[in-house]
């Protein structure tokens, strides 16, 4: 029970915070039902975070896309850029183009 009030402390704390930029990752991605955790904990945190952030700069690997999980997290058209390890397929460029999110590759 200690743990839920340490995590609702924090939420509580970052939620007087602006911060300018906001890199996180996700359990998983998915075009219609955005990005989200296994975890609630973690999921509620990184809410808080996208609300209070200018610019969200996704990281997710290949495996991420197309995996939905317990709790989303964020609709993925409130990040603004999106950066992986590989080209994901066209569904994803093509949304990324018509939302104006940065698509990233690294490599």
């Amino acid at each position: 029970m200690f743990i839920f009030y340490i995590i609702y402390s924090f939420i509580c704390l970052i939620s007087k915070v602006k911060d300018s930029y906001f890199i996180f990752s996700s359990s998983g991605v998915s075009l219609t039902e955005g990005i989200s955790e296994v975890y609630l904990e973690h999921s509620n945190v990184k809410k808080v975070m996208v609300q209070h952030s200018e610019k969200k700069i996704l990281l997710e690997d290949d495996s991420k896309f197309d995996k939905v999980f317990l709790s989303k997290t964020a609709s993925l058209n409130e990040i603004n850029y999106l950066v992986t390890n590989k080209y994901p397929d066209n569904r994803y460029i093509d949304y990324c183009k018509d939302e104006g999110i940065e698509l990233i590759v690294a490599k």
